[in-house]
């Protein structure tokens, strides 16, 4: 669900020998299908474009096939909101969407939990028609908040007023084996603990850190919250976001 697999775009994969060895290291995993989510943040010059990713997504793909190696990248995209939604996807309209559903990816400025992230269906200051039109269908996940600091601090109530704003919580496997420290580690144990998760994704920007991380991190969870939250949260809910469906708890 959250992957940085498309080479040349960002700080993930650096060339496409690079992102074909991070998806053998996928399939080698389990896993079938990868949301390429590259980012999309204008001021650190990621102003990547949703035909620049269909078309690295296409390319890979049939490279991935070449190869043999079965697996599919879906396009997808992280937009980092240093501005309350609107703002960012008129800017880098047409927005990119996971898998052309109603779901779109997008991260949080790590040191507050800003009061803007929730879609304001009614927002005067969106001019582009079509956004306007989008907006009441839209559903935002939020990438690996217990990286935040306000969550690190207080995870439950911050979690819980994230979720108010009508956002879905994915959270880091690597979160979960401290491999962002250990604040990070207690802040999404307790999110797991409050049920607070509807997502876990790899957020992998190399083959290295998945075959180190990865297997600890599902061990982690199995061990946490159980083998139903395995399945739910990197199997079923994934599959709902990609066919744009509502998603389930996994307790």
């Amino acid at each position: 669900m959250h992957s940085h697999i498309l080479f040349g775009l960002d700080d993930g994969a650096k060339d496409e020998l690079m992102s074909l060895e991070m998806a053998r290291a996928y399939r080698e995993l389990g896993f079938e299908k990868v949301v390429a989510t590259s980012h999309i943040m204008e001021k650190s010059g990621y102003a990547t474009t949703v035909s620049d990713i269909e078309e690295k997504v296409r390319s890979l793909n049939e490279r991935i096939g070449g190869e043999g190696i079965g697996l599919e990248v879906m396009v997808g995209a992280e937009y980092y909101l240093d501005r309350e939604f609107g703002a960012v996807a008129e800017s880098n309209w047409p927005l990119c969407r996971i898998n052309n559903s109603m779901f779109v990816m997008v991260e949080i400025p790590s040191l507050f939990a800003p009061a803007y992230l929730g879609l304001s269906f009614f927002n005067t200051r969106v001019k582009n028609p079509e956004l306007k039109k989008l907006l009441p269908f839209l559903r935002l996940v939020l990438a690996h908040p217990e990286r935040n600091e306000d969550v690190i601090k207080r995870p439950e109530a911050t979690i819980k007023r994230l979720k108010e704003q009508g956002v879905y919580i994915q959270m880091n496997l690597g979160s979960l084996v401290g491999y962002y420290g250990r604040a990070v580690r207690k802040a999404s144990e307790k999110m797991l603990k409050y049920k607070m998760v509807d997502l876990i994704a790899t957020d992998a920007h190399s083959q290295d850190q998945l075959r180190t991380i990865v297997p600890d991190g599902l061990q982690r969870l199995r061990r946490l919250a159980g083998e139903k939250a395995v399945r739910v949260l990197l199997n079923v809910n994934p599959a709902k976001v990609l066919a744009g469906e509502p998603l389930e708890p996994f307790y």
